[in-house]
């Protein structure tokens, strides 16, 4: 593996993070979680264009899924933890109500 891996997941994270932001800037009638499916492939073909070497292309293209996987399950945590902290907030407010 190259010394500059760890930079380059740095630039790849700013770069994914900056895609995800102008990707949400836009079209409303889009979904954000079809947006941002967009905004990923969208950077992996950025990635096909720039780079010139197939194996970066391939190791770069594997940091952006593992990104966009790891996106993902945030995002199913932070559903489920929300769920959980409105089940607390309407058992105490029933509580709170009797």
């Amino acid at each position: 593996m190259n010394a500059n891996i760890p930079c380059n997941k740095s630039i790849l994270l700013i770069a994914t993070t900056a895609s995800l932001l102008i990707a949400c800037a836009g079209n409303n009638d889009v979904s954000p979680v079809d947006r941002e499916k967009q905004a990923f492939e969208d950077f992996r073909n950025e990635v096909r264009v720039v780079v010139a070497d197939p194996a970066r292309q391939t190791e770069i293209i594997a940091l952006i899924d593992t990104l966009a996987e790891n996106l993902h399950s945030l995002r199913v945590s932070n559903w489920d933890t929300d769920k959980r902290a409105r089940a607390i907030d309407a058992a105490i407010k029933s509580v709170e109500a009797t």
